[in-house]
């Protein structure tokens, strides 16, 4: 059970942390690019690949922190025995599959693929490169739709297992409520109210495990 506080604490961590970076990147793209407008030269992106890595590994931080997080939520939560159990940590996975979604298509922004539309003209070029931020922007609604959706689910849950305080379950609730609700009207950016929920839930887990006592392992009989 520590181990499992322990766990759900860092990941919380790592997504907000990645989670946090995101803005920062957006902020610093212009100033790589020398440009606000999007970029539709594939020679220009090439000169920055150095950005995929940190575009796609920010956006891999979110989903590997997220993913980890719904599965230690749900194995506290106890064996998922009814369809709404089931159907909370399926959508809880699909948030962090928007995620990775979003880290894939962050990178193949830069890839030796975004070569083939130089002879497109510059008309073909901003379509092709529209097409890859739809691509992008569609992740961010998925991520943003499905974990807005899971925090609704795991703040009714959770204070009923113990697991969430009162204020914290509240909380999450209305996060989630903040990220499902402006992303229907074509927003999605409710979903940055996740970054310090995801910071005060991982310092709470993290405390939380320092209080539990290690967890010994049974010794059992081997069956001759």
């Amino acid at each position: 059970m520590r181990q499992t506080y322990r766990i759900i604490g860092w990941a919380a961590l790592i997504a907000g942390l990645s989670f946090l970076g995101q803005p920062v990147v957006v902020a610093l793209a212009p100033a790589v690019f020398g440009t606000s407008e999007m970029v539709t030269d594939p020679a220009v992106l090439h000169g920055a690949v150095w950005l995929a890595f940190l575009e796609g590994g920010l956006f891999l931080g979110i989903a590997v922190g997220m993913g980890f997080f719904v599965i230690g939520i749900d194995e506290l939560l106890g064996p998922a025995r009814s369809v709404t159990s089931r159907a909370h940590f399926l959508v809880g996975l699909a948030a962090a599959f928007g995620w990775l979604l979003v880290a894939s298509a962050s990178a193949a922004r830069f890839s030796s693929v975004v070569g083939t539309a130089t002879p497109f003209g510059e008309e073909g070029r901003t379509v092709f490169f529209l097409a890859q931020a739809m691509d992008i922007t569609a992740g961010v609604f998925v991520a943003s739709i499905a974990s807005g959706i899971w925090w609704i689910g795991t703040a009714v849950r959770s204070p009923k297992a113990g697991i969430l305080g009162r204020p914290l379950a509240v909380l999450a609730g209305l996060v989630g409520a903040f990220s499902v609700f402006p992303s229907l009207f074509g927003f999605p950016w409710g979903a940055l109210f996740q970054i310090p929920l995801f910071f005060l839930l991982g310092i709470a887990f993290l405390r939380h495990a320092g209080r539990l006592a290690p967890t010994r392992p049974s010794i059992e009989a081997v069956p001759a």
